[in-house]
């Protein structure tokens, strides 16, 4: 089918098809697939702390999370997979912070801080 779509001068119909089927598939978004690319990202080690938390929320967009679920998976993905040093803190201050993402976050940029600093 997709060669009578095509040019009838067109070198290689494999390649013309596999580009086809990427520029079509690569427009679609699925949930389920970003969410598990969202699951599996870490912070990298010289990586600012600022910047893993933007890196996560873009994630976070494509996910389709509700907000609620936005907020538990973001909360566990910063207390569970920044670099061990800074997870570790925070993770330990997440319950007298009340779970709130918006301390957790901050505290972790002033840890990020202190690190670049040492």
């Amino acid at each position: 089918m997709q060669q009578r779509n095509m040019a009838p001068k067109t070198p290689d119909i494999y390649k013309e098809t596999i580009r086809a089927l990427d520029t079509y598939f690569n427009d679609l978004c699925d949930a389920s697939k970003e969410r598990l690319k969202f699951r599996e990202m870490r912070m990298n080690a010289k990586e600012p702390f600022a910047d893993w938390v933007l890196r996560l929320e873009k994630q976070a967009a494509l996910c389709k999370f509700v907000e609620a679920q936005r907020e538990e998976e973001k909360m566990q993905a910063i207390t569970r997979r920044s670099i061990q040093t800074i997870a570790y803190k925070l993770y330990e201050m997440a319950s007298i912070f009340g779970n709130s993402l918006e301390r957790v976050v901050s505290h972790g940029k002033h840890l990020d801080f202190i690190r670049t600093e040492a």
